[in-house]
């Protein structure tokens, strides 16, 4: 009986603290941290950069917390009320309730960007609470999920990729090992819920952009770059049995639906709203699949960094400097290789749900046919576009329908961009495709060299301006789309093709050469 005395007061003292809002009592500032101490538990928020921060929360005792590394000191100030304190930098401000301890983040309006809802509390194994969903956002991320809609709002989704993107311009991505579920609005309209089980703190990065893209150069600053690959590593990654004859889709007569390579798209779609920089794709699945699937399985990996089971295909051979380059830049600056239309077009209301179309770099949009049929419809988003299989040139902010072509999926390049593809034989230049009548740039990654061949295209009225700094001696040929016939081209030997009104001109460039090409039209 004095055991039982004793020991039902204690379980009821438990209870009571579990429904105690926290308060927050006092901080101290630290170098880029302020350190909470809390009426039970504690906690600190780390600036990474102006615009970043890392917030941990622990419900145990005061634990020595240990600095991040090799981030810049960051200038910042707080303020304090008998409500809040308030902690800011030029970009960012944070606000924390004393009771409840809810944070609250906004950029350089008063609009709230992120805010709490509840108070995080932890009961056993299982840390909850929930944030405010804000009317009009958008939500991406949460894993390399196969959803047919982009936005995650109005669904639950577990998962163990923990990094979220609103479109109202943050992200927040939590690094504790555990298993997470987030409810996107699916049970409350107003809130989207957090739950972490197994996990012993909460810890997680705030990134503000506002545009995608500079979120993920702010997320650059705590992930460091990804590994660097070279031009071998666009070969094979894995081999599998081989199928035998190459296959083509056109020649697969059969028509019906198999939803796998579908759902891989949109797999890599999401993934790159997740975090994931280059993306990989695996050809085992389709083995077993009709010739039609099969070869259309290969044409998606032929555009994706890393390819498992399949030998590379013509298409990827020659995409190798194009896919090179972007893999080097997202070491540089974050970006995902395949980048989904919101990250390239973030004012296009249009392709806010779209998952089966994606960018590959700033140039060319791919839009696969993953079913049995002999076309689809596309979106473009602004600008003009040029169809790589048959140089039909299309206005953006429209859809149109494509066909199906053996050996690659309909890919289209953006006016002002200039694609560099590998030669296809030994000897061949490597070809500059450009397409008018913007500039554009190329910075050519060379891995051996770990520097950049520079190409650039200049139009001025009826003169053109071609130029290449190579670091590499290489033969090249620019081939110029929607041309008319010059009347004068100077610095290469050149050819025009008047059934695709392509000028093509080639040139040998030595390593640490610059050359200038003129064009003149009548």
């Amino acid at each position: 009986m004095i055991l039982l005395a004793i020991a039902v007061p204690t379980i009821m003292l438990h209870a009571a603290q579990a429904v105690q809002p926290v308060q927050l009592l006092s901080y101290a500032k630290t170098g880029n941290s302020a350190e909470l101490r809390l009426s039970y538990g504690s906690a600190e928020l780390e600036w990474i950069t102006p615009s970043s921060f890392r917030y941990r929360r622990w419900w145990g005792s005061r634990l020595e917390l240990p600095r991040s590394q090799d981030h810049p000191a960051v200038s910042w100030s707080s303020t304090e009320s008998e409500r809040e304190i308030v902690l800011r930098t030029e970009h960012l401000t944070v606000t924390i309730s004393r009771r409840g301890l809810l944070l609250t983040a906004s950029g350089s309006g008063t609009v709230p960007l992120m805010a709490d809802a509840s108070e995080a509390v932890k009961d056993r194994d299982l840390i909850r609470w929930q944030r405010i969903a804000h009317a009009g956002t958008r939500y991406y991320g949460l894993g390399s999920r196969s959803d047919t809609n982009l936005d995650a709002r109005g669904q639950k989704i577990e998962t163990r990729t923990p990094f979220l993107i609103a479109s109202r311009g943050y992200a927040e991505e939590y690094t504790a090992d555990a298993h997470y579920t987030f409810d996107m609005s699916a049970t409350d309209p107003a809130c989207y819920g957090i739950e972490i089980r197994g996990a012993d703190h909460l810890e997680y990065y705030f990134y503000f952009g506002p545009s995608l893209k500079e979120i993920f150069e702010q997320r650059l600053e705590v992930t460091g770059p990804p590994p660097r690959l070279t031009a071998a590593d666009f070969g094979i990654v894995t081999m599998l049995p081989a199928r035998g004859k190459e296959v083509s889709a056109a020649n697969d007569t059969p028509v019906y639906q198999d939803t796998r390579l579908a759902a891989a798209v949109r797999s890599l779609v999401h993934g790159s709203l997740s975090g994931v920089m280059y993306g990989e794709f695996d050809v085992a699945p389709f083995l077993t699949a009709s010739p039609r699937t099969y070869a259309r399985a290969l044409e998606v990996g032929s555009l994706v960094p890393i390819l498992h089971g399949a030998v590379a295909t013509t298409l990827r051979r020659k995409l190798i400097p194009y896919l090179l380059t972007y893999t080097e830049e997202a070491r540089d600056r974050g970006y995902p290789v395949i980048r989904s239309l919101p990250f390239q077009f973030p004012r296009d209301p249009q392709v806010s749900g779209l998952t089966d179309e994606f960018m590959l770099g700033d140039e060319l949009l791919a839009a696969p046919i993953c079913d049995g049929s002999e076309g689809r419809s596309a979106y473009l988003p602004p600008g003009i576009w040029t169809d790589l299989s048959t140089n039909e040139r299309f206005s953006g902010r429209q859809t149109i329908n494509v066909r199906a072509r053996a050996g690659a999926p309909p890919l289209f390049a953006r006016s002002g961009s200039i694609v560099p593809l590998a030669p296809e034989s030994p000897g061949a230049p490597m070809e500059l495709h450009y397409f008018p009548k913007l500039a554009g740039e190329f910075f050519i990654f060379e891995s051996e060299l770990e520097d950049y061949s520079q190409v650039h295209a200049a139009p001025a009225g009826e003169y053109l301006r071609l130029q290449i700094a190579s670091k590499k001696g290489r033969d090249y040929e620019w081939v110029v789309h929607h041309a008319e016939r010059p009347s004068d081209v100077s610095g290469g030997s050149w050819r025009y093709d008047a059934a695709r009104k392509n000028l093509h001109i080639r040139c040998r460039v030595e390593a640490g050469g610059d050359l200038i090409l003129n064009v003149a039209f009548d």
